[in-house]
């Protein structure tokens, strides 16, 4: 509200109640005169048409400064009336200066004087023309000057007064209406402040228990990975010992290939020695039959001979069966050998499959073991952030609900200062 705008609702306000006193009073103005025996129609008629104007005036222009001058002057008209219907009593003429102390409130300076030379007017005047009206004895023009000087000695202070007030009217609407605009201005800033204090607070809230559950699944993730890599780091020694051992093994099978040959060499040598005996033998069957033969034709003389023809044919044939079954478990042996060294050459070639399977499984075990140590060590860093970014939610939640609480204190305040600016403003109403 600006100056001139609070000036004009005071005015408005001042003019209507101080009309409104003065038309109060106008029931005590027809007692009195009822009580004085005079005529109470004039007097009704006399008021009532001093009340017109400044009632019109309120109603056309109530926030002007005419209005209230037009006021002040209709109330020392009444005041005159007043003193009339008390036949001039001394005692009426205190209506004079209770109504200058009234008008003190209508803060115009030109209003007041206006009152003071109005009933200045009314004495002269009367005193000339009716002084009856104005005294209940007969009074001097002396008398006259003395009311006079008491209403100048009443009137200015009373300027002074006004002039003070409209100041400090004026001052105090331009405090209030700047302390009312500022409380609801402080008021909407506090509530928007603890709005935003409390959404915040409830998101770092929300924020802090998100990122506990993170942490807490990534904890169990990282002890995951961390089983993970002591599993892959387990597997790789494993893998480095079952390659090993492939290795020996194919080296064994090798080696044992290399002996399968060689016993292949040997029964084969074995076999031909068998073969030699087979043939010697056959031979020896051979020339025992010849020896027999001669030992027949000489009669008696090669009996003994004969004997010793048979025993080396019969030693011939068992050399020839022993040949053949010794040339028989010789090619048995050798077709076991074959198979066995066909076995052996298959188991070989898997165990050599196995070996390079088992190469790619250790390099991938390797990487996979790689792999799990630096996500572990990636998660250990995560967790870290997590933790760091957990304690920087918890001290933004709480910086948010210092700052909800601060708001809600400020809030308090403005709630303050609006009661203290309502009670101004009725103060100045």
């Amino acid at each position: 509200m600006t100056f001139e705008q609070y000036e004009h609702s005071y005015r408005r306000r001042t003019n209507s109640r101080v009309l409104a006193i003065l038309a109060a009073q106008t029931p005590i103005f027809f007692a009195t005169a009822a009580y004085n025996q005079l005529p109470r129609w004039p007097i009704i008629g006399w008021t009532l048409f001093t009340l017109l104007l400044p009632v019109l005036y309120c109603r056309w222009q109530p926030e002007s400064r005419a209005a209230a001058r037009v006021v002040a002057v209709a109330a020392m008209f009444l005041s005159a009336i007043f003193i009339h219907s008390a036949r001039g009593a001394s005692e009426a003429h205190f209506h004079v200066f209770v109504t200058i102390s009234i008008l003190i409130v209508l803060a115009d300076m030109i209003a007041l004087l206006l009152a003071a030379a109005t009933i200045a007017a009314h004495h002269i005047a009367f005193f000339f023309l009716w002084p009856a009206s104005i005294f209940d004895y007969a009074a001097g023009f002396p008398v006259v000057l003395t009311h006079a000087a008491f209403v100048i000695a009443e009137i200015i202070p009373a300027c002074l007064l006004a002039r003070q007030v409209l100041s400090s009217s004026l001052a105090h609407g331009l405090v209030t209406g700047e302390m009312s605009g500022q409380s609801a201005q402080l008021n909407a800033q506090a509530q928007t402040l603890y709005a935003a204090g409390e959404e915040l607070a409830q998101s770092a809230a929300e924020q802090a228990n998100a990122i506990q559950q993170s942490a807490e699944l990534l904890s169990q993730s990282r002890e995951g990975v961390r089983e993970v890599t002591e599993i892959a780091s387990h597997a790789r020694q494993l893998a480095s010992e079952s390659a090993h051992a492939l290795n020996q093994s194919a080296e064994g099978m090798l080696q044992l290939d290399r002996r399968l040959d060689g016993l292949v060499r040997e029964a084969a040598a074995v076999g031909a020695i068998a073969s030699s005996v087979d043939q010697i033998a056959f031979q020896t069957n051979i020339l025992a039959l010849n020896a027999a033969v001669e030992a027949a034709r000489a009669g008696e003389a090669g009996s003994g001979f004969a004997v010793v023809a048979d025993e080396v044919r019969s030693l011939a044939l068992r050399s020839a069966e022993a040949a053949n079954q010794a040339t028989a478990k010789l090619q048995l042996i050798l077709e076991q050998t074959q198979t066995a060294r066909r076995l052996s050459t298959s188991m070989r070639a898997s165990i050599e499959s196995v070996v390079s399977a088992d190469e790619i499984l250790h390099k991938r075990i390797d990487s996979l073991a790689e792999s799990s140590a630096r996500q572990l060590q990636q998660l250990g860093e995560t967790e870290a952030q997590l933790t760091r970014l957990q304690n920087l939610t918890r001290h933004a939640s709480s910086g948010a609900q210092q700052s909800s609480g601060a708001a809600a204190e400020l809030r308090r305040s403005a709630d303050t200062l609006d009661n203290m600016v309502r009670q101004l403003t009725s103060l100045g109403s």
